[in-house]
């Protein structure tokens, strides 16, 4: 299954503005572009794997300020490609828990945020 955000805005949201979470041996493939979460709750983007399956999700040229954790990916085969995004004024930046894999292009803000977090690796353009 493939899901895409486009120039979408999220706003005083109680747990996530996007939440993707599979329940069995399928994979998720997301992306969210041009979009903006702001007091999106407890996450503004949620990546997780906790029931099997697998996520593939993209995350390219949006704000993310003032929830509890800006971007997370839980589990291993929960992949979080994140590129010219601006995470701030979070709780927590960015988290890999449990084995979930958090990607950068090295064109990140990921500042000001009370733990700033940190990515697990790098992906280049190909």
């Amino acid at each position: 299954m493939t899901v895409v955000v486009e120039d979408s805005r999220f706003e005083a949201l109680k747990f996530a503005g996007v939440n993707a979470d599979t329940n069995g041996n399928n994979t998720l493939r997301v992306a969210v572009c041009n979009s903006r979460f702001d007091r999106a709750g407890a996450v503004g983007m949620r990546s997780s794997t906790a029931q099997g399956g697998g996520v593939q999700f993209t995350v390219e040229q949006c704000h993310i300020a003032d929830s509890e954790t800006g971007v997370m990916s839980v589990s291993g085969s929960s992949v979080v490609r994140v590129s010219n995004t601006t995470i701030v004024n979070n709780t927590t930046g960015v988290l890999a828990a449990t084995g979930g894999v958090m990607l950068t292009r090295r064109n990140n803000t990921a500042e000001g945020n009370d733990t700033n977090g940190a990515f697990t690796g790098i992906f280049l353009a190909k």
